[in-house]
């Protein structure tokens, strides 16, 4: 049997280390946001087991004018059941409104609401600065490293 690469294996190993790290990301996403609504004067019936899917969803609606079930799922990549269910969990907890389109009164069109935001802007202000720590990272780079680095990446996405 061939003994492995001790650098394969190291990256390997990073790469195992990252999968955890993303694990942990989506943990902290959540308790952050959650402690900046707090922060910001949100009930914590507000903020009570507010999920990533629902943020994720609030920052659809707030990126996009009146967008349907539809287009948030596309956007999200969540099914469109899974969208209406959340939609409806978040007008009732009156993060988002709905109203049907004049011309089409089975299509529903979303919005959010000042509690909405308020949510909305606080995780977008999460994601800019997590973006700009990576950003800085990827600056480091020569472009000519940056193409292999965008190759690994690709051909690691490809097996998804």
């Amino acid at each position: 049997m061939k003994k492995a690469n001790p650098e394969i294996q190291s990256m390997i190993q990073k790469l195992i280390l990252l999968q955890d790290h993303n694990r942990n990301f989506e943990e902290k996403h959540q308790k952050v946001i959650l402690r900046m609504l707090t922060a910001r004067g949100a009930s914590p019936e507000m903020v009570r087991n507010i999920s990533l899917s629902e943020l994720h969803v609030i920052d659809c609606i707030g990126s996009h004018e009146e967008p349907n079930v539809t287009f948030i799922a596309e956007q999200t990549g969540m099914t469109k059941g899974a969208v209406s269910k959340i939609a409806s969990r978040m007008v009732d907890r009156k993060f988002i409104e709905a109203r049907k389109r004049d011309n089409n009164r089975k299509e529903i069109l979303y919005s959010l609401t000042k509690k909405g935001k308020v949510a909305f802007d606080i995780h977008k202000k999460f994601h800019d600065t997590e973006n700009k720590k990576l950003h800085e990272i990827f600056a480091s780079f020569k472009p000519e490293e940056l193409k292999i680095i965008d190759r690994f990446f690709n051909d690691i996405l490809s097996d998804f």
